[in-house]
């Protein structure tokens, strides 16, 4: 008998498939509902396969460096120097180079030897044989004394720098036994006093008319000048020009402008002196006569200004007061599209 109808055979072809298909499954042995806790054999065989588990051990904690108990050969400790310098070990204690309990500076290391060299036998012949002095040694080999601890950071440019090529000592500025100032342990309790022992035409800037940072205790001279060396010009802290270390603060005068000012391109210090000054705004010279310094043939600085002009106009202006600036108020430079005169 000849089937009409193909897709009946397909369709019983696929039913008796899914039959014994289920069938298979339900002869199948029941999975085990997911445990905790793994059969024994499956956590033996885990921990063969699995790589193991180190505990973590405590972390070690560095303990600062000490004094040694017993000095090395050659020294004999700062009791022993404290039994004939009588009085310096309580004026050292109380400075930063005597908290032994910092492992960095020189009491907690060698004692006094760690700057002044071991003793042993300066105590067995005081006369012939004496320690590091700073004062009767040469500059070089002092600063050498200093510079084994104290050769990065600020202090990393001092060998060539300004104050080192004119053999000035570490010890000219710093008091290492005793200190005046909170900070640095500097030989004065101010910093510009300390300055004004050999830069005195300087210092003595301070205290002109004008407002000044420094005489009001904002700033101090280490806040623009590196003094123990520099790659800047005048031992700038930064910046490699004046212009770039006085826009550290000043930065409104930074630019870069669309019309530039000559005078504030080259260099700030052409208008304006950073010690201090007695005109306004620490200028160099007073408005208008600063401004013809450089404009001397343009315009206005030249013209005679009679009873007649001053009367019947308003270049009263341009000689009283401010001068100039009460026109040219962008002095230092203009963004504006019609600024080239800076008046806007």
């Amino acid at each position: 008998m000849r089937c009409h109808k193909p897709g009946l055979l397909l369709n019983a072809a696929a039913a008796l498939l899914l039959a014994a298909v289920l069938g298979a499954a339900l002869q199948r042995e029941p999975v085990l509902e997911a445990s905790s806790t793994p059969p024994a054999r499956d956590a033996a065989q885990a921990a063969k396969v699995a790589p193991a588990v180190k505990a973590a051990e405590p972390a070690k904690v560095t303990e600062p460096a000490q004094a040694p108990a017993t000095p090395p050969k050659g020294y004999v400790g700062s009791d022993m120097c404290a039994t004939c310098h009588t009085g310096y070990d309580a004026a050292v204690n109380a400075t930063k180079h005597g908290m032994s309990a910092n492992a960095r500076t020189p009491m907690a290391q060698l004692g006094c030897e760690s700057c002044h060299g071991p003793g042993e036998a300066h105590m067995n012949d005081p006369e012939k044989v004496k320690p590091i002095q700073f004062k009767k040694v040469s500059t070089a080999e002092a600063n050498a004394v200093c510079t084994t601890c104290h050769d990065r950071a600020k202090h990393a440019l001092w060998e060539g720098s300004q104050h080192d090529q004119r053999n000035v000592q570490c010890i000219s500025c710093h008091s290492v036994h005793s200190s005046k100032s909170t900070r640095a342990m500097l030989k004065a309790a101010d910093e510009s006093q300390l300055c004004a022992t050999c830069h005195a035409p300087i210092v003595k800037k301070l205290n002109r008319f004008n407002h000044m940072p420094v005489r009001e205790g904002k700033m101090q001279c280490s806040s623009c000048h590196n003094t123990h060396g520099s790659t800047n010009v005048k031992l700038l802290k930064n910046g490699t020009t004046v212009d770039e270390a006085c826009t550290t603060c000043h930065a409104e005068k930074r630019g870069p402008y669309l019309w530039e000012h000559a005078p504030v391109s080259n260099s700030c210090v052409t208008c304006h002196d950073p010690h201090g000054s007695n005109n306004d705004r620490m200028l160099v010279a007073k408005a208008p006569f600063l401004c013809q310094r450089c404009h001397v043939t343009s315009r206005h600085p030249p013209t005679v200004y009679d009873g007649y002009l001053l009367n019947n106009s308003n270049n009263g202006n341009k000689i009283f007061g401010k001068g100039c600036v009460n026109c040219h108020q962008q002095i230092h430079g203009s963004n504006h599209a019609n600024g080239q005169m800076f008046l806007r």
